[in-house]
């Protein structure tokens, strides 16, 4: 016959265990609040700075983009020679010795 040894269970939850229990669901209602509900404050009206308004030019120029890369291959250079690519090993690998 087997002995079953169990502490008794008190008769209701403690205090404490509420206010854990309601600091959590506080903590995650707020954040859902926060994250999916509340509309973010829209940035009034700001006034360019002048350096920005400088940038109306350069949005007015033509670029080409071929001409961007001729330019930029011409200032390219060859720092290493080329591999000469040699022949090594056999003509068919699967071949017997």
């Amino acid at each position: 016959m087997a002995i079953v040894v169990e502490e008794e269970k008190k008769g209701g939850m403690g205090i404490l265990t509420v206010i854990t229990w309601v600091l959590i669901v506080g903590a995650v209602g707020g954040s859902a609040y926060y994250l999916f509900f509340k509309q973010p404050e829209l940035v009034g009206q700001i006034s360019a700075p002048s350096n920005f308004k400088n940038t109306e030019q350069l949005s007015k120029l033509n670029v080409s983009p071929k001409d961007v890369v001729d330019s930029l291959s011409k200032s390219f250079r060859q720092y290493v020679t080329p591999l000469v690519p040699a022949n090594k090993g056999r003509t068919n690998p699967f071949l017997g010795f």
